[in-house]
């Protein structure tokens, strides 16, 4: 995890002990070589196996194997009745909305290693849904505010820059009804394909 925060460096949370137990640590942005001259813009020097988003989704699947269905994340799997389109259908939608809120990448990462248990329970022949449904939602949903998505931050960090200031208020209202549409769309393109 690369922090801006040098206080989070200190929280000695799961991840503190986890990577701890690796022989690794937590590490600040300017630990990393490049990291003023490309403006912050780095390559994480943790290996990608001990990446924080793939510990929170590996924390998140230890979760869900140890509480069954009281997990929140079971619940939602609960909703879809154990049917796979109707959790394709949520994944699209859960997935946009949570990506429009923190970001695309970080989500995803952390929903490869729940959709992956998934699958991997539930074997098809086919490629499941779930992957297109999770890559379509997260994508689409990401596109839907400014933090969604790392492009957006430099689009409008580029637009201010240029002298084109853009508010998040107005980024959404133009950009919220095209993921809405995208993301429908791709809940279509999955009914037809897979259903």
């Amino acid at each position: 995890m690369i922090a801006e925060d040098k206080l989070w460096l200190q929280v000695r949370d799961d991840y503190y002990h986890y990577l701890k137990e690796q022989g690794l640590r937590k590490l600040h942005g300017n630990e990393h070589e490049g990291y003023f001259e490309n403006r912050g813009a780095i390559i994480n020097r943790l290996p990608w196996e001990h990446n924080v988003d793939r510990f929170v989704g590996r924390e998140a699947c230890r979760f869900i194997e140890n509480y069954g269905g009281e997990g929140p994340f079971a619940m939602m799997v609960d909703i879809s009745g154990g049917d796979e389109r109707n959790l394709a259908f949520i994944m699209v939608w859960f997935g946009g909305t949570a990506s429009a809120i923190v970001d695309n990448i970080p989500f995803t990462a952390t929903m490869v290693e729940i959709v992956a248990k998934i699958v991997e329970e539930n074997p098809s022949e086919q490629t499941s849904p779930l992957w297109w449904a999770l890559v379509m939602g997260a994508d689409f949903g990401g596109n839907a505010t400014m933090v969604g998505a790392s492009a957006n931050v430099l689009v409008v960090s580029m637009a201010r820059a240029r002298g084109y200031p853009i508010s998040f208020i107005g980024f959404m209202k133009y950009r919220i009804p095209i993921s809405m549409v995208s993301m429908l769309i791709s809940t279509g393109y999955i009914w037809i394909r897979y259903y």
